[in-house]
């Protein structure tokens, strides 16, 4: 009897953007013998060539590997993420199997399996692909704000383009993810670098102000409180007050 395939990690997103998910490399997870014919990344279900095999990005270091953001997806594979991403936002993780994905993508676990290798390999792909999702998003909002940029961050939330009634996905997974599934990394990776922009945007708008390290700190605060009741709530007008708390912090009245 042949023996299993090493494990693969799951390779770091790096991105040339401040919002870079910056990880620790999650523990590796154990592919399925069966299924598994090439090197798969399991951050975003891309199939490595015989020859890509030999060459890939090491974990780690400075450069990604390919197919590590969601555009290096195969049409079938894109199809799987988009299908599990609405599902497990809409009906929250535990509830949503690999058969309901499988079946909802018109493909076979076979398959499923083939391009993710795991369930938990498929969460932690919609974690990213989320957060890359929204932070593209930001970043145009905040190029076309006037100071103080920070309120952008908050018209993000209030008015992403992503599915949100249910309130914040990262915090819905945090929830329900155990403490070492690779999820976690990148949701704590996501929040980090949201206050970690706070601070940027606050320190290149107000060099002047004091404690900006507190008031970035007491912003956040403000953010995460909001949209964890937007799922409560099932409406924005804690965010649309806590953007106005925002503005009175910062002396702006717009």
């Amino acid at each position: 009897m042949s023996a299993s395939p090493a494990p693969v990690s799951c390779a770091v997103l790096h991105r040339p953007v401040t919002g870079a998910l910056d990880t620790a490399d999650p523990a590796p997870i154990a592919l399925p013998p069966r299924q598994v014919h090439r090197p798969v990344n399991l951050c975003s279900g891309y199939v490595y060539s015989a020859a890509e095999s030999t060459r890939r990005t090491p974990v780690g270091s400075s450069g990604a590997a390919a197919g590590d953001r969601a555009e290096g997806l195969s049409p079938g594979a894109r199809r799987i993420l988009d299908t599990a991403s609405a599902l497990f936002y809409e009906h929250g993780i535990h509830t949503v199997g690999v058969d309901t994905i499988a079946a909802r993508s018109g493909i076979t676990k076979r398959t499923l399996y083939d391009r993710f290798g795991s369930k938990d390999a498929l969460v932690t792909a919609y974690l990213r692909t989320r957060h890359e999702a929204w932070w593209d998003d930001l970043e145009r909002r905040i190029d076309r704000a006037l100071a103080p940029r920070v309120l952008a961050v908050f018209d993000a939330y209030a008015s992403t383009g992503l599915p949100s009634v249910r309130g914040c996905a990262f915090l819905n997974a945090a929830g329900e993810l155990p403490l070492d599934h690779p999820g976690q990394a990148v949701i704590r990776a996501h929040k980090t670098a949201v206050r970690r922009r706070l601070g940027e945007l606050l320190h290149a708008d107000h060099p002047d102000l004091s404690d900006r390290g507190s008031l970035a700190e007491h912003l956040f605060l403000l953010l995460e409180g909001a949209i964890a009741h937007r799922g409560v709530d099932g409406d924005d007008r804690r965010l649309v007050r806590a953007r106005g708390l925002a503005a009175q912090l910062l002396g702006d009245t717009r």
